[in-house]
């Protein structure tokens, strides 16, 4: 007999409102095929997925070609999660939702749920990586989730040439805003020309924890 595995990594669509450099949909862009372009998984199949998979403790909704959030039933599929008890991270960059649906989705959510905003900087440089992502809808997504969930939230900052000076602020801004962890990460992927951080990785973490024991101080 074949153990469930602890834990699921799921795609749950295609959709997205970005345009990152380095991310396979836009560097395939132009191709006839897109291999990529799946639309969304059903319901009805994520739910079998759930339910047949007693063993896995932990599900996690990626965003390798699309933003988990821009599936048509994801607040739906929130609730199936909680049914079936299981842990789950989602990872998004939180855009082009409104306050409404945060506020739905928070409404669902247990405390087995890590909710990353992967955010690479403040307004202004955000969006130079993550192009055509919109921030008062992040902030708006931000906020909500850690004001009225039950679900511990994270900020993933992906360190680039355009953001390393912006690290403390962006810290202190989550801290405003009541999230519970912030995390400076290198890109998996690779550098788009010019935007390779120019400040060793090592520095800014140090710098960072500074500023963390000066708030906690």
């Amino acid at each position: 007999m074949i153990n469930d595995p602890p834990s699921i990594e799921i795609e749950l669509t295609s959709r997205c409102t970005l345009f990152c450099p380095e991310c396979p949909r836009t560097k395939d862009a132009k191709q006839e095929e897109h291999l990529w372009n799946f639309g969304e998984l059903s319901i009805d199949l994520v739910e079998q997925l759930l339910k047949n998979t007693p063993g896995t403790r932990n599900i996690i909704f990626s965003g390798g070609y699309g933003d988990p959030i821009y599936h048509s039933k994801f607040i739906e599929i929130m609730e199936l999660c909680k049914i079936y008890n299981k842990m789950v991270t989602v990872n998004t960059n939180g855009s082009y939702r409104n306050s409404e649906w945060w506020s739905k989705l928070a409404n669902t959510m247990g405390s087995k749920v890590n909710f990353v905003f992967s955010v690479d900087g403040l307004e202004d440089t955000n969006k130079v990586y993550r192009i055509n992502s919109d921030w008062s809808s992040i902030l708006t997504g931000m906020k909500i989730m850690a004001s009225e969930s039950a679900a511990t939230t994270e900020w993933k900052w992906i360190l680039f040439r355009q953001n390393q000076d912006q690290v403390e602020q962006g810290y202190k801004l989550s801290k405003d805003i009541g999230i519970d962890s912030f995390m400076v990460v290198n890109s998996g992927r690779p550098y788009p020309p010019g935007m390779q951080p120019t400040i060793p990785f090592d520095e800014v973490l140090h710098r960072l924890e500074r500023v963390k024991n000066d708030i906690r101080s």
